[in-house]
């Protein structure tokens, strides 16, 4: 059975499958024809194939250029792992615009499509740069970093938390601790996870172990006055389940004293607009992380304006630090790159 026209993004999702499956099968003769590939090989590939039409397909959705070539890049590192030709992701993306062009019937939409495949293919450098270190010595609390670090990386988690703990305990401020300690170390495992350099096994004890530390710290988090600032909510969007960026920034603000009130990950759409309602706080601080999450989030806005809730959105989370125009184009009313700027972002929208 043939693949129907695509008229629409919708159309594209649900016949992705035999899409990615033609588009391999034309990379294959051109690249592949006289290799014995075997079958764990070509699922695996098609499986990718698939991710990467989809990634396609969330950049067109946002006109995102950005999005997509920041994947693209990373993807090349990946790739460039393995015993591959130097092009194969270039050839994919020819032929993958080669199908669409052929599948999609309306016109907006595949030029479009074409567009964005394009111009990926032009921002692809021939040889493309590992992700910069994030443990780095331009860090003003460089050596508790890099303590911290090793002794969580070589699962000593008593001596981590130690360490966090005289930290503070000799005056090293909270937000420092988040934002010189916590934040570049998490985005250091994730960029070792990415380079397949660590497991994800690794990454999710990394992660726990800084979430026990957190919540160590709750003491100090909630001894402030009780005179608060204001009342704000703090949640990822209905699928994301990385919460930990937007929780060190809810404890943040409580620290600083707003009255915050964080959902934590994966809170449905539904929910979270009741508790909205409910609640009435004038910031709701939204977290994605995922690209396939960014429909969530421009769904669940749209929601709270059509409700004409007089909450002030503030988005963030990695998408956001990828195109530094995605926020407008979700309808937020500003965005947040974590603890460096949030308190800044949201004194200004409180001011309007």
């Amino acid at each position: 059975m043939g693949i129907e026209p695509i008229l629409n993004l919708n159309d594209l999702e649900k016949h992705i499958q035999p899409i990615a499956t033609e588009v391999l099968e034309r990379q294959i003769e051109r690249q592949f024809k006289d290799l014995k590939l075997g079958d764990e090989w070509y699922h695996k590939s098609l499986a990718d194939a698939v991710y990467n039409l989809r990634m396609i397909k969330i950049a067109v959705e946002h006109s995102s250029l950005m999005i997509l070539v920041h994947y693209l890049k990373w993807l090349d590192s990946i790739l460039k792992q393995f015993s591959l030709p130097d092009d194969v992701l270039t050839v994919f993306l020819t032929c993958a615009k080669e199908v669409l062009d052929e599948k999609i019937e309306d016109k907006e939409l595949r030029n479009n499509v074409q567009n964005i495949i394009i111009n990926a293919k032009k921002e692809l450098e021939p040889f493309t740069k590992e992700p910069q270190s994030f443990i780095r010595n331009d860090n003003p609390h460089s050596q508790l970093l890099y303590q911290y670090y090793h002794f969580v990386m070589e699962d000593n988690k008593k001596a981590a938390k130690d360490l966090i703990n005289n930290a503070v305990n000799n005056g090293t401020a909270l937000r420092d601790i988040y934002l010189y300690v916590f934040q570049p170390f998490q985005y250091e495992i994730g960029r070792l996870w990415q380079l397949r350099e660590i497991s994800v096994a690794k990454e999710h004890y990394c992660t726990a172990v800084t979430q026990l530390i957190l919540s160590s710290l709750y003491d100090i988090i909630f001894s402030g006055k009780n005179n608060k600032k204001c009342c704000l909510t703090a949640a990822c969007v209905e699928g994301e389940l990385h919460e930990m960026g937007i929780r060190m920034v809810a404890d943040y603000l409580e620290s600083e004293q707003f009255d915050t009130h964080y959902l934590g990950a994966n809170t449905p759409i539904s929910d979270l607009v009741a508790h909205l309602k409910t609640n009435q706080p004038k910031i709701l601080a939204l977290s994605a992380t995922m690209f396939f999450n960014i429909a969530k989030v421009k769904t669940l806005i749209h929601k709270l304006h059509q409700d004409e809730l007089a909450t002030k959105i503030i988005v963030g989370g990695f998408p956001f630090s990828i195109d530094p125009e995605l926020w407008k184009k979700v309808g937020a009313d500003a965005c947040s790159h974590g603890l460096a700027d949030v308190e800044i972002v949201i004194n200004n929208l409180l001011k309007e």
